[in-house]
């Protein structure tokens, strides 16, 4: 899945239509709860850099950032 800045998100899925479906479900979740932290003053803390580096090592993303 890939957010498309000012437009929306573009899922896919090797298993299947509904699987990118539920990709895109889990993001708009995720943002629904976080916007209603941001509303009630309590913002999530969110991921250190050392935490995403982790990740992307132990399912071996490929990026930029965490390396």
């Amino acid at each position: 899945m890939v957010v498309w800045g000012k437009h929306g998100v573009v899922a896919r899925s090797r298993k299947s239509l509904r699987h990118a479906a539920d990709l895109i479900e889990y993001a708009e979740t995720s943002a629904r709860y976080e916007h209603m932290n941001l509303v009630a003053g309590e913002p999530a803390e969110g991921l250190t850099n050392d935490e995403m580096r982790w990740i992307a090592t132990t399912f071996d993303l490929k990026q930029r950032f965490f390396a």
